[in-house]
């Protein structure tokens, strides 16, 4: 009998991109910790704004900064959902950071991609962050907005709504679905924002790299991340209005429920109503973003991964 041809697989090859992926996603896991506990006051004057749309003492960050701290102190103001912030950014981060680097630099290194195409992808993956970060943003969202009555923890919203759900029809068999509410306005939202944000790091990033000679550094990821906290900030607010008021709505959800909401909030503020809290948002975002990408990037060269 002739002897076999099949060549063994080499196991090594199997372990090492997974290998490499386990670190390029404990990269983005470490940096995402340090983000919340820096921006989650400026969220949670955003989540009020947007949910108290139709009142005018909330119409700039100054006044809800005011009314949360004469309710419920300093406290309430910097730590309203800040357990569930910190589990939200990890899977958020995590995921679609992973995803898109292993498309454009791994499944697809051989294609080159244009920004259009660069844009589709990293819209891709910022629906699959949302899919596995949907329950944090869901309990995050419902903790801040009721940042005026109550500090709720994470622990106690989850079972709220889990219990909520089991006395409805659409939940009974499968209650920890209600914990993906709105996943289909989220994924619209981090879509757009991972999208726009993705697309402006890089061409920020390059455009750097060409007029600084090749240094890439600390500086150059700084001035990356401020451009891609602007850009994808200014993309994602109007879906991002829609998210709130659709999380902390009891009606059934579904993309019906979404045209419902977004006439809603157009009755209460016109065009302007889809970016009510923008000031609050970019509080958070440009510097979560401005900060996120040199942590991830110092932390990949410390774990001996190469620059994203």
């Amino acid at each position: 009998m002739p002897p076999s041809t099949d060549k063994p697989v080499a196991t090594s090859s199997l372990i090492a991109p997974s290998a490499i992926m386990a670190k390029e996603a404990l990269a983005c896991s470490l940096a995402s910790v340090t983000i919340p506990p820096l921006v989650n006051w400026a969220e949670v004057i955003k989540s009020v704004q947007q949910t108290e749309r139709s009142r005018k003492e909330f119409n700039t960050p100054l006044r809800t900064v005011t009314q949360i701290v004469n309710t419920g102190g300093v406290g309430r103001l910097l730590l309203t959902g800040l357990d569930s912030s910190m589990a939200r950014e990890i899977f958020y981060n995590a995921s679609r950071w992973v995803l898109y680097e292993n498309i454009t630099k791994g499944l697809l290194a051989d294609v080159p991609l244009n920004n259009v195409e660069k844009f589709g992808v990293a819209f891709f993956c910022g629906c699959v962050g949302s899919i596995s970060s949907n329950p944090f943003d869901l309990i995050r969202v419902r903790q801040q907005s009721t940042a005026l009555s109550a500090m709720r923890t994470a622990p106690s919203v989850a079972s709220e709504i889990l219990k909520s759900a089991g006395a409805k029809q659409q939940y009974r068999s499968l209650p920890f679905l209600a914990l993906y509410k709105g996943y289909e306005i989220n994924c619209v939202r981090a879509g757009l924002f991972t999208a726009g944000s993705f697309v402006s790091y890089e061409m920020t990033k390059a455009y750097l790299l060409k007029a600084r000679g090749g240094k890439e550094d600390a500086y150059s990821h700084t001035l990356a991340g401020f451009s891609m906290g602007i850009v994808g900030t200014l993309m994602y607010m109007p879906a991002d209005a829609a998210r709130t008021a659709i999380y902390n709505d009891n009606a059934a959800t579904g993309w019906k429920h979404v045209r419902r909401v977004s006439q809603d909030i157009y009755r209460t503020g016109g065009v302007r109503g889809f970016w009510r809290g923008t000031t609050s948002a970019m509080a958070r975002t440009v510097p979560a973003c401005t900060i996120f990408p040199v942590m991830m990037e110092q932390t990949r060269c410390w774990l001996g991964l190469d620059y994203f």
